[in-house]
């Protein structure tokens, strides 16, 4: 007869999600400080002038679609 019983509980879903949380929080500042040391630096400065290459192909892909139309 055993004296001591041992009851485990099942938190495989929690912890799971503890770990997940927890390394995309220090991973994110991690990252962001790491930007800002490049950025202070000179190494790496961000341009606006990104967004506008995403914005031409964007409507070079709506000026296709709608000229397949106009043939159809």
């Amino acid at each position: 007869m055993e004296l001591l019983t041992i009851v485990q509980t099942s938190f495989g879903l929690f912890r799971i999600a503890v770990v997940v949380i927890l390394f995309l929080y220090v991973g994110t500042r991690i990252s962001k400080n790491f930007a800002a040391l490049l950025e202070e630096r000179d190494i790496f400065v961000p341009e606006d002038d990104d967004d506008d290459d995403l914005v031409y192909v964007v409507c070079i892909m709506i000026n296709k679609i709608n000229f397949r139309r106009l043939i159809s």
